[in-house]
């Protein structure tokens, strides 16, 4: 569930609205979580669990300075959590490519894959080669890519 969904029902906690709780102290949170190091997409996430945790928890205003550091506790909690989950998964797929390299790269540090990967992109059209060469070689984000190449950022 949303902080939007949870608006519209003007729901209240302890006397309090979340509508207030949020905009006396979403850009903190917000700022806080940047500063201790997470993406801003992520941060964006976060700041949205914060405030449905801390309507959940928050029975009584303890004060502005109270609250805010409980919401920084939460926020710091769910980014350690995030970032924990996400190890998790990089150490798979970390495990995953290694099993991937002893099978079919131990024989020639890779010198096959590299032979079919280029082969793969010598198959592509123009365009198709390009925008492959650009984002991957060249590291250029997708907006880049699809403002020299003259198409959606979807595409």
């Amino acid at each position: 569930m949303s902080i939007a969904s949870l608006k519209e029902q003007h729901l209240t906690s302890g006397g309090r609205d979340l509508e207030t709780l949020v905009r006396r102290h979403q850009v903190g949170v917000w700022r806080y979580l940047r500063v201790l190091g997470a993406p801003a997409e992520v941060a964006d996430d976060l700041v949205q669990e914060t405030f449905l945790v801390a309507f959940d928890k928050l029975a009584e205003d303890r004060g502005p300075t109270a609250v805010a550091s409980f919401l920084r506790a939460c926020a710091k909690n769910l980014l350690l959590q995030h970032r924990r989950a996400n190890g998790r998964q990089e150490a798979a797929i970390i495990a995953a490519a290694d099993q991937l390299w002893h099978e079919d790269c131990d024989a020639d540090d890779g010198d096959g894959w590299l032979q079919s990967l280029q082969h793969c992109l010598n198959r592509l059209d123009g365009r198709s080669q390009q925008a492959v060469q650009l984002f991957y070689r060249e590291s250029r984000s997708r907006a880049e890519v699809a403002a020299q190449l003259g198409m959606k950022e979807t595409g």
